[in-house]
């Protein structure tokens, strides 16, 4: 016998290549599972913070928006920027305290009426379509259909508002969210100048010049809109109630109202689309008014 085989055993037989663990794998195994567990804190942080951030993104807005005129007394007056700021911030507290004052009484008054004398209406359109057309309607089912899909819009609005809102059902959840978007605005208004400074104090100067270029453009690109759209909403409804308290349309205020945000919420035909609300009341009291009114609507336009 050999002592040769008892003295060096057999080698073991080499690994396929396929079972062999690169050696990158456990490295990219614990990035993989890093990104997993960040993504996963990031989604938590939103989920408790998601209020918070839709408060700061309202609040950048409304600082783009009113920047311009905050610019105004600062610059051209001369004012220290904080006292520019509380006077803009005043300026339009007023503003939207006057309008409340003077439309959300009779608003909610000629609202109510319309709604109260929607199933009159309804029943004077069917009388017309089955002596007119020979079309007969049930009342019934249509108001049926009516309250279905007015609890149906309903539902949605209320999702809808928790989803914006955020901070709760309550009263008090809504004037926490107020008061916090508010403040932000406020702090992003009166200390903008310096907090660009410091979030740009990290980056290389040409950097800054370009970053602070886009800023401005999109400073003077918010302003402008909602100034412009603002004035024109203001400018449709004045129109649209003069012309339905001339022909003697019912309901003018929200009617002329409605027209006025409609119509420079949607863009191009956002005026023909909020016409209709007014056409429907006039023709519910006179078709000749309701022609009228559409023959001002289309002047307007």
């Amino acid at each position: 016998m050999d002592s040769s085989q008892d003295q060096n055993p057999p080698a073991a037989p080499p690994r396929r290549v396929g079972e062999q663990v690169p050696d990158w794998f456990p490295r990219a195994l614990l990035m993989t599972i890093g990104a997993v567990l960040a993504a996963l804190g990031l989604l938590w942080v939103l989920a408790k913070l998601g209020d918070l951030l839709i408060a700061l993104l309202l609040a950048l807005f409304l600082s783009f928006a009113l920047e311009p005129a905050v610019q105004y007394f600062s610059k051209r007056r001369g004012w220290k920027r904080g006292s520019a700021t509380a006077v803009v911030f005043v300026i339009a507290g007023l503003v939207g305290l006057g309008f409340l004052a003077a439309v959300l009484t009779p608003l909610l008054t000629q609202t109510g009426s319309f709604f109260s004398n929607l199933p009159g209406w309804l029943n004077q359109v069917t009388e017309r379509l089955e002596q007119w057309f020979g079309i007969e309607l049930s009342l019934d089912a249509a108001l049926e259909d009516f309250d279905s899909l007015g609890s149906l819009i309903q539902g949605y609005a209320d999702d809808v508002g928790r989803g914006v809102i955020g901070f709760g059902s309550t009263a008090a959840g809504a004037v926490f969210g107020l008061l916090a978007t508010g403040m932000f605005t406020f702090y992003l208004l009166a200390d903008g100048p310096k907090l660009r400074r410091t979030l740009l104090s990290s980056v290389k100067p040409a950097v800054q010049h370009q970053i602070l270029s886009m800023w401005e453009v999109a400073i003077q690109k918010t302003g402008g809109y909602v100034y412009s759209r603002v004035i024109l909403a203001l400018a449709s409804a004045a129109f649209t109630y003069a012309v339905l308290l001339i022909v003697g349309v019912p309901f003018a205020l929200p009617l002329a109202l409605w027209v006025g945000v409609v119509s420079q919420a949607i863009p191009v035909v956002g005026t023909y689309l909020a016409a209709v609300a007014p056409i429907l009341v006039a023709l519910f009291t006179d078709p000749i008014k309701a022609l009228w009114v559409l023959v001002a609507v289309v002047a307007y336009q």
